[in-house]
């Protein structure tokens, strides 16, 4: 018999960093990953545009955004993919 107990990982802290005009870094750090992480979601879209958006996956808890438009807003998202069930 196996027993699924369903896990949540606690919510990442973001920091956003605009590293040049038309780049910016985004990291996070994720102190209760509460079980096995198989990467992260990052996305970024732009306020007054939403069709301007770009979704990677990556394993690092760092991903940067290059060739951004110059006095726009953006939302970044950070969203923690990780395995479903431990048993």
């Amino acid at each position: 018999m196996f027993l699924l107990i369903s896990v949540v990982p606690g919510k990442p802290d973001v920091s956003v960093i605009q590293a040049e005009v038309d780049t910016v870094s985004v990291s996070w750090i994720l102190e209760d990953k509460n079980g096995v992480i198989k990467h992260y979601n990052v996305t970024f879209i732009r306020a007054d545009d939403s069709s301007d958006s770009r979704s990677l996956a990556t394993r690092q808890m760092k991903q940067d955004f290059e060739d951004l438009k110059d006095g726009k807003t953006y939302e970044f998202q950070v969203i923690v993919a990780r395995s479903r069930f431990l048993f």
